[in-house]
Formats: C-alpha cells, sequence, structure tokens
C-alpha cells in the first residue's frame, strides 16, 4: 500500500483495472473487519472527504439506536484489487467520523491508532514506532462445533495431525507431524509450503512486504508468514489486510485458518510476537550501550510495558482462549522479565544483527486474536509511559535465572508465592516448596538441589564474592519484602554483568 496515493490515483486504479465495485471496509471494537459494497455510479473523488453513511448501532461496542447514523471516510493510501470478488473490486479502508460534529469517533479502531501516533509526535520522544508483528496460526482440512442448551463440542482435522498416523487414507504414506515438531521439516512432512507460498504472494501483490514464511512448531498445519514493520496505523491495516488474504487463499484450497490462539491441546499454541522500535528524524532510538546494546530509552520503554503488562492483556490477549496459550512448556512467554534472548520472558531482545538499525525489543505476550489497531496502540503508550515516568524494570533474566525482587508469571501470578514456610515455586522448573534461609552478606547458600540467592536487607552487599558465580538452572530470588531500593539493585545487577558472574543466555 503507498502511502502517498492520492484520489486521483484510485480513480486511475478503477480505471485502468476496469473495476466496477468499490468495497468498503472498517474495523469493530472486537477487531473483525466490517464491509459494505457499492457500484461505481457512488463513487466519486468527493467519498475521501464527504465518506459514505451506515448505521452505527448495529456494529459491535458502538452506538445506541437512537444515535446510529456513522461516516466511513475512506482513505486512498489503503485501495488495493480485492482479488477474492468475481467481480473487479476496489477495496478502501475507512475510519469512522460523527456526521454531525465530523469528528472522529473515539471508539473506532483505526481512530485509536492515528491518535496514538499523534500523541507520540507531540511528546517530542519520537516521531514513529516501528511495528513488526509476526502472527502465526493454523491451516485446518475440517472444522465443527456445536454449542446447544444440553451439550457443545468441537472437532479439528488436519492431515497432517499426529492422530492420524493410523487412519485409513488409501494410502496412508505416514508423513505425520508429531506434537511441537513442526518447526520446520522440509516437504513432504511438511504438506503446506505450496499454500503458504501462495498466501505470500498475494500478500505482496497487497503492498505488504514478506520477510519469510514457515511452519511452526505445533502439529496440523500451524504456520507463520512475517511481514516487513511499518509505523502504528499502516500495520494496523496491513494486519487486517493480512489476515482478510490468509483466510480466503484457504478458502480456495477447502480449508480453514484460524488465528484462535490454543485450538490444540498439549500443543504449542499461536502467538504474535511483536517487534518495536522507535525513530526520530530517520535515526533509531534504541540503540546504545547498555543491556544487549540497548538505549536508556529502550529500557525505560521495557520497564513501561511491563509494568502495565497486566492490562495490556486486555487489549493484546482480549480472549478467553488467550490464558490458555500463555502456559510453561509451550514456548510461551509466561515471565513478566525481559532477556537477551530468552523466549519465556515476556519481553525479549533480538540478538540477530548489531546493526543501530535493528536495535528493538520484542513483545512475546500478544496474539492474534488481538484488534491490531488497539494492541499496537495500547502498547506504544505503555512503553511512552516508562520512558516519561523514568520506569526501568529490574526483572531481567539470566538464562534460567531470574533476578529481581520476585518474578512474576503470566497470567497468574500465583505460580510464585511467599508462605509463611517459604517460597513456593511452580513454573519451568518442579513444583517445590523451597526454605527461606536468612544471609548476612550476598553469597549463595546450596538448598536442597538449587542454589539461592539472598541477602539481609540491613546488611547489603558490599562486594561481590567469588562463590556467587550463578549458573543457568539454579533458581535466584530476591524477595521483595526486603525493601531494597531501586538503585541498589540495578547497582547489584550492573556488579553481575561487569563481573561476569552470569551467563546470559
Amino acid at each position: 500500500m503507498a502511502k502517498d496515493k492520492t484520489p486521483s490515483d484510485v480513480s486511475k486504479m478503477i480505471k485502468d483495472h476496469e473495476v466496477k465495485l468499490v468495497d468498503f471496509k472498517f474495523t469493530d471494537l472486537p477487531g473483525t473487519w466490517q464491509h459494505f459494497t457499492t457500484t461505481l455510479s457512488d463513487y466519486s473523488d468527493d467519498i475521501f472527504t464527504d465518506g459514505l453513511g451506515f448505521d452505527g448501532s448495529s456494529i459491535r461496542g458502538w452506538k445506541v439506536i437512537n444515535a446510529s447514523d456513522m461516516l466511513v471516510i475512506p482513505d486512498p493510501a489503503t485501495a488495493w484489487i480485492d482479488i477474492f470478488n468475481l467481480e473487479p473490486t476496489l477495496s478502501l479502508i475507512c475510519t469512522i467520523v460523527d456526521p454531525i460534529t465530523r469528528e472522529p469517533y473515539d471508539r473506532d479502531p483505526r481512530g485509536v491508532a492515528e491518535k496514538a501516533e499523534a500523541y507520540l509526535k507531540s511528546t517530542g520522544i519520537a516521531d514513529t514506532a516501528f511495528f513488526g508483528p509476526e502472527a502465526e496460526f493454523f491451516i485446518f482440512d475440517d472444522v465443527r462445533f456445536a454449542n446447544s442448551g444440553n451439550a457443545s463440542s468441537y472437532i479439528i482435522d488436519s492431515g497432517e495431525g499426529h492422530w492420524n498416523s493410523a487412519r485409513e487414507e488409501f494410502p496412508n504414506l505416514g508423513y505425520k507431524i508429531r506434537p511441537k515438531e513442526g518447526y520446520f521439516p522440509v516437504p513432504p512432512m511438511d504438506t503446506l509450503q505450496d499454500i503458504r507460498n501462495e498466501m505470500a504472494l498475494e500478500i505482496e501483490k497487497a503492498g505488504i512486504l514478506v520477510d519469510k514464511q514457515h511452519h511452526e512448531v505445533a502439529t496440523a498445519g500451524q504456520a507463520e508468514i512475517d511481514v516487513r514493520f511499518a509505523p502504528l496505523k499502516q500495520m494496523g491495516d496491513s494486519m487486517q489486510y493480512y489476515k482478510y488474504i490468509i483466510r480466503n487463499v484457504a478458502r480456495r484450497h477447502n480449508k480453514t485458518v484460524t488465528f484462535m490462539p490454543k485450538p490444540l491441546f498439549a500443543d504449542n499454541g499461536s502467538g504474535m510476537h511483536t517487534h518495536i522500535s522507535l525513530w526520530k528524524d530517520g535515526k533509531p532510538l534504541f540503540a546504545g550501550n547498555g543491556y544487549a546494546g540497548l538505549s536508556e530509552m529502550a529500557l525505560f520503554f521495557i520497564g513501561g510495558i511491563l509494568k502495565h503488562a497486566s492490562a495490556l492483556t486486555c487489549f493484546c490477549n482480549p480472549t478467553t482462549n488467550s490464558f490458555k496459550r500463555l502456559v510453561p512448556g509451550f514456548e510461551a512467554p509466561v515471565n513478566l522479565a525481559y532477556s537477551a534472548r530468552n523466549r519465556s520472558a515476556a519481553v525479549r531482545i533480538p540478538t540477530y544483527s548489531a546493526s543501530p538499525k535493528a536495535k528493538r525489543l520484542e513483545f512475546r505476550t500478544p496474539d492474534a486474536s488481538a484488534n491490531p489497531y488497539l494492541a499496537f496502540s495500547a502498547m506504544l503508550l505503555a512503553g511512552l509511559d516508562g520512558i516519561q515516568s523514568l520506569n526501568v524494570s529490574m526483572v531481567i533474566f539470566f538464562g534460567l535465572c531470574a533476578v529481581a525482587f520476585c518474578v512474576n508469571l503470566l497470567p497468574n501470578s500465583s505460580y510464585l508465592r511467599l508462605t509463611p514456610d517459604g517460597f513456593t515455586m511452580c513454573s519451568m522448573f518442579r513444583c517445590r516448596s523451597i526454605e527461606w534461609r536468612h544471609v548476612n552478606t550476598f553469597g549463595v547458600t546450596r538448598i536442597g538441589t538449587r542454589k539461592m540467592v539472598g541477602w539481609d536487607a540491613a546488611h547489603p552487599p558490599s562486594k561481590l564474592g567469588k562463590t556467587t558465580k550463578l549458573m543457568s538452572g539454579y533458581v535466584s530470588v530476591l524477595p521483595h519484602t526486603y525493601g531494597l531500593r531501586a538503585e541498589e539493585l540495578a547497582e547489584l545487577l550492573n556488579r553481575l554483568r561487569d563481573e561476569h558472574t552470569a551467563q546470559i543466555i
């Protein structure tokens, strides 16, 4: 989608492609694309300023019936020849305005994204926020469900599903992907390569650059198609086209695509890991000399994300099924922490490139059931709050060691509890009660088969001993009840890094 496309350019597209119909698309509050279609008799360049009316009371979460009139204002930059219509059709994405005041409607998700971008510029912190989502999805061969007054059920099926290894297929060739082994074997194990290629090429025809496509970890056709990063509102538009194209290409082949976060039990779910960076005057702002090559601003931004992580799940994980994905054991981000490479952390810092332009953070909690406009806007505002309030998160993952006041886990913080008898730890390690022992100065005490790091708050550490090396695989807990000040913890973490007492993996 060309950002500088004008109404005149759209009229030329209509003429060049012999378009007969124009389809106007907009997004409701939950994130579903809605649309209506007109013939060319109702089309003119004036619609880009005058708009077209519709009944807003029939849209979920919008107007009441006695104040229902709304206007769609199409954006010429989003013009695309919709290949999934029998007749030549031009597609336009719209924002919503009040027909009387002509003010943007405050429940229009695309309008919210516009306001978020305007707010970013007003702060002077940056002028552009880039978002690069990695949406995962399943391609199923059969989907059936029922929900009646006395029963509910669902059945999903895939030719790749491991449960079909003994099915009579005349012949069954045996190419079935076992649970958690879908990342990413070549054909014939991967039976969906051609469909994903078709999806990727159709996405690029819509003007959205594709980085790569591949099979994902789960059995039964889990897939991922990554698109090139873009500014917030533009990426929201791209994600709506992305879902639309992928679903309709699958339908061409009599298959069903779902972005449901956890459709399969005991296998990996589908997320939408989102890469974020801030730029100003064409220069990246997240590159620096701090942890993992990040700038102070980037660390503040991460602090805002983690500070507001619980609230962000409302926008980034909006379904009950979303929280079935956020459990340990399936590469899901269950720890409210950040790490250079640990994928169980809510925020990861990719290390693929040392280029300042590539410095970014990856927020791993979201899934593609989210409304992209609202999710990206919420992430941006949370990060900006971290910058404006100078909020630095002190939760850093050193391999499998969490050094922090305590490790908060998504979706339920009760995974780590401070009981009268000590800590109860349930996460990537076996559930076990850990006895808390006071030590006068910072040091390491072996407790059973684990090591515990701690100190008495009345005697803060003056220097680190040679025995304080933290090895990957041990649990480290610094309890919040000791009242250690943030600056003391920051100093401690810097010492740990500087003296190489923890191996960052």
